[in-house]
Order: structure tokens, then sequence, then C-alpha cells
């Protein structure tokens, strides 16, 4: 015990916690790809470019910025389903990430292990950034240490460090967080220590907006700092912050006038265009994700359950985190950190409450999180059981589970578009047909499946690659109404999948009988739910459905299997995806 804790308040500490962090996450280095690295590697695809659905190196996060021609090619291709919302923008302005990755995806693309170690590097960064600053705000010594070696080892980072394109949050705050301590620096040097320059704080930010808009997340804490625990006249601080309030207003101005932004989506919500839409998910989802930073459980359990779930789970969460809070408070009364890392920690969260609460949002919170447990369990007063709760959870429990979260997201996220590509009947010929999925387990594997067959394998991509249902609940009864025509109905209706939901949210806005076109695909909701959602859709295609240039599938088990359409008059009816099955591969 006594050479661990020589370790922790080591002037090293960062360092040290630094490799501790790499080698836990060292298995990501055979991790492959996850998500929207598929995505884009499809993008930058030689087809992709020809056919007017890719991007430039530079604006890989530019999904949908609402062109109309963009939109109505990536529909037509089933890029977009069919239930896409019309005024869908998903769109991030990440210009240094999103070149980054179109270098690496040219030039690495058959060694994904490299890019991983990229991610890595960029953690490693990070976490000595944080350890920096915090060795500033809580002294260099033993609280320090455990700060950082508690930031470097949580499980809530994993998804960050380990899936490729969401990078730009560890680039973005690792800036972000060098600028806080530059800040720190001017705010308060030590005696005989040199004061950084004026401009290289907000240079520093301005490259941070750059890499993503998690640069936000740092940007709190520099309120934070000025607010409360920068001793400087107020005008000096005032002066000191504004290059910073100049910085994001350049970024915004950009960000507004170029078309980026979230709309029509269930994902993201835009702030500034839905300022009482973002106000209750603030109420609702802040607790959710202080709950996850301080203790259990994580933040992704309630991304698949309905409103009304998280709201008691918020409500039950607000009273967790009061007693947490009284009980912390019995240790830390009168620290005049206390109110600064309290008030960062909550500033934080803000900006990531504009979408579904998740363990990988939790980057920026954790370094006031993580300072006031340090805090709390080295101090004199600290109880036993506050000590032991506190290093058994974030200490044992987070370094054990780090690792085996490594193997678990690749192998239910990596292994589900394996096994997709390996039964898609794409391959010889499928450039002149369109491949029909009636049922997936979600919106996105059989596009990410479709990336394997383009960019790995060298086929050619299909006319189109359309989901007609995500059926994870309920029945499924599909009856063909004529030769070109085959109508679906879920009896718990279309969009009841959280990951459906990202491509059109509520207010649903559909109308019975208002036909959709997607190419060689109508497809018209005739009956609703209750809440507005479809429950029938009748599809017409420009083919019989027989027609070979049609080549249907379904899911079952762990994979995809031919499907045949009934004869006119016909129906079938089908049971829900096993979205376990799916996921574990098990057959």
């Amino acid at each position: 015990m006594g050479r661990l804790r020589s370790l922790l308040a080591h002037p090293r500490a960062p360092l040290f916690a630094a490799l501790l962090a790499l080698l836990l996450l060292s298995p990501a280095l055979s991790a492959g790809y996850l998500l929207d690295d598929y995505t884009f590697q499809l993008t930058l695809h030689p087809s992709s470019q020809a056919s007017g659905l890719g991007r430039p190196g530079w604006d890989l996060f530019n999904f949908e910025t609402g062109d109309p021609a963009h939109f109505a090619a990536a529909r037509s291709h089933g890029i977009w389903p069919w239930w896409v919302a019309p005024n869908f923008r998903l769109a991030f302005f990440r210009p240094l990430s999103s070149s980054l990755h179109a270098w690496e995806f040219r030039h690495l693309g058959r060694m994904p292990w490299a890019q991983h170690l990229h991610s890595l590097l960029w953690y490693a960064a990070l976490v000595m950034v944080v350890g920096a600053a915090q060795r500033r705000i809580l002294g260099a010594g033993l609280v320090s240490g455990v700060a950082v070696a508690m930031y470097a080892i949580d499980d809530a980072h994993v998804l960050p460090a380990l899936w490729i394109t969401h990078r730009n949050a560890l680039l973005a705050l690792t800036l972000g967080f060098a600028a806080v301590l530059l800040w720190d620096r001017r705010a308060r040097p030590h005696e005989g220590g040199r004061v950084p320059s004026f401009v290289t704080g907000p240079a520093l930010f301005a490259a941070a907006l750059a890499a993503g808009e998690a640069a936000f997340g740092a940007l709190a804490w520099i309120v934070a700092h000025a607010l409360l625990l920068d001793p400087r006249p107020r005008a000096t601080r005032a002066r000191e912050f504004a290059p910073f309030v100049a910085v994001s207003a350049v970024w915004f101005a950009l960000y507004r006038g170029l078309g980026y932004g979230a709309a029509g989506g269930g994902f993201y919500l835009d702030p500034l265009r839905q300022p009482g839409e973002f106000l209750g998910a603030l109420l609702t989802r802040m607790p959710l994700l202080l709950a996850s930073q301080f203790a259990l459980p994580p933040a992704d359990l309630w991304m698949q359950q309905p409103l009304r779930v998280q709201v008691i789970a918020s409500m039950v969460a607000y009273a967790v985190l009061v007693l947490g809070a009284l009980w912390l408070r019995r240790t830390l009364r009168g620290d005049p950190r206390v109110p600064f890392l309290l008030t960062g920690t909550i500033l934080s969260l803000v900006p990531v409450c504009a979408t579904w609460p998740s363990d990988r949002l939790l980057l920026a919170s954790g370094f006031g999180a993580f300072s006031l447990l340090a805090l709390a369990v080295t101090h004199a007063k600290a109880s036993r059981a506050l000590i032991l709760t506190v290093l058994a959870v974030h200490g044992a429990l987070a370094g054990a589970l780090t690792p085996l979260k490594v193997f678990a997201v690749q192998g239910m996220f990596g292994g589900i578009v394996t096994r997709a590509a390996d039964t898609l009947p794409l391959g010889a010929g499928a450039e002149r047909a369109e491949v029909l999925a009636l049922t997936a387990p979600d919106l996105l594997t059989p596009l990410y499946a479709s990336s394997v067959h383009v960019v790995s394998r060298g086929h050619a991509p299909p006319l189109a690659l359309r989901t007609l249902s995500v059926h994870v609940e309920g029945e499924l009864t599909a009856r063909r109404v004529d030769a070109h025509t085959l109508e679906l109905t879920l009896s718990r209706g279309f969009l009841h999948d959280a990951m459906s939901q990202t491509m059109r949210g509520a207010p649903w806005n559909f109308r019975p009988n208002e036909a959709i076109d997607a190419g060689t695909m109508r497809a018209t909701p005739t009956a609703l739910t209750d809440d507005g959602r479809p429950r029938t859709v009748r599809f017409e295609f420009s083919r019989a459905l027989e027609d070979p240039a049609l080549r249907w599938v379904r899911w079952e088990g762990a994979g995809f299997v031919p499907w045949t359409p009934p004869p006119v008059g016909a129906s079938v009816t089908l049971a829900p995806i096993d979205l376990g099955r799916a996921m574990s591969g098990s057959p």
C-alpha cells in the first residue's frame, strides 16, 4: 500500500495513469472497425463520390445538411430509410478530426490497429493534460494522483477510446483542457514560473472547436474557474475571457451559416432551435448522467427506455444525488475548491444533454467528479465506508470492467456487422439489383454490412439497399396485395426502437395515405398507432416482387436469410427478432 501511495503522489503520476490506461485498453488494437467507422469508409469510396453521396475529406461528419438533391439520392439508395423525417439534418463541423480520419481511412484502411493506436495515444494525452490540470487545482501529491488514476481507468471512457470516429472528442478535450490549464497558469502563476501568452489559450480552444463541439465541455471549466477560482479582478477576468467568447461566436456563425446542426431526428436536439425540448431533456438527462458519473448504473441503460421510465429514473437519481451530496458534504465542507468542481461538473454536462444519455459523454465532467471523490477519500475525516465504496466502484470495478468492455463492445457491434455482411446477397451481380431487408435488428447494420462488401471485399455497390422494418418487438404481418405491392403491419408500430428514431423523432408527423417516394419504392402509411407512428405501411415497387432484380432477405437468429414474398392475397406472420441473439451471434 505504501508503494501505491508513493506512485500516486509522484510528480509523474499523470504519466503513470496514462500508461495504466494504455495497458487496460490495449485489447482495442485488435478491435477492428465499429459503427460510423464503416460509414466514413463508404463515404470516401470512389463509388460514393461518383454517385454524389460522398463528402470532402474535411467534412465527413456532415451526414445531411438538408440539401434536397443529396437527401433525395440518399433516400433513393436506401442510405436514409423510407421513414426519415423530411426536414432531417445531421451535420457537425469538425474539420480537424475529419481531415485526420480521411487521411487514415485512405492510407491505413487495411491497418485498423494503427488507427486504434492513434486514438489510444490521444486518450493517453488527454489523461496527462487532465492530470496536469488536477495537480494545479488540487495540489501536487496524493489527492491529484488519486483523481487522475480514477479518471484514467474509468470504464465510461472505453467507447471514446475504442471507437475510431469518436476520436473527435479526445482531440477536442485534450486541446480544450490544455486551454484550461493555461487559464489557471495565467490566473494563479507560481512564483518564478513562466506565464503563458494571452493568445495561447484561445488559440488552443479554437483548435479544439475545429476538432469537435465537445470542446465546449472544456470551456465550461474555464467559465467555472473565472467565476469561482480566479483571484484576479473582475475586469481582468472579463478581458481574458473575451477571446474565448469571440472564438465561440465565430464558430457559431460558421456552424449556422454553413448549414450545420441537427433537426428532424430523435437522437440530437438543437438547443438554439429547440429551447423548450432542450430544457426538458436537460432536466431529465442531467441526473442520469450525474448518477452514472459518480456511481451506477451506466447512462446508456436509459437510451432504450420510454420517456416515462427515464423521467421516473431521473427523479430517483435526483434523490440519490442529494443523499450522496449530503454524505460528501460532511467530509468536504469548507473546502474552497468544492464549489468550483461542482459547478464545472454540472456546466460541462449541459452541452451533452442535447443527445441521449451515454457514458461516452462523461469525458469532460470526469475532471471534476474524480477530483471531488479524490478530495473526499483522502480527507482526514473520510469514513471507512466512503473510502471503500469509492475505491471499489471507481478503482477495482472500473479497472476490471475497462478491458472487458473493450471485448464486449467489439463483440456486439463488430460481430453483428460481420455476420450481416456474410449473409447479405451482395457480390456478383449485386450492382444491378436492389437488396430489400424485410426485417433487420437495427437501422444501420445493413448499411455497415454494405460498406464491408464495397470497401473491404471489392464488390460493386447494389442499386439500393433498403430496410423496410426494424422488428424487435411485437408481431409482423406481411400481406401480398398485388404483383408489385406488399403490406406490412407491426403490432407495436414502426419506429418502436430507439435507433430507428434517430432518423425521425416525435412529433412523428405521419399522415395516413400520404405516399413517401424512395426511388423505385413508394411507402404509404395506411394506419397509425395512438401516438402517431405507422402501424401498417403499403410498399409499392416498380418491379414485380419476384423480379430477380429484387433480392429479399430477413433477419433470423444471428444473420440474414433469403425470404420469398407470399402469393398475391396471402400473408405470413413473423415473431420479433431476438436482439440478444442478434448481437451475441448465438444460434
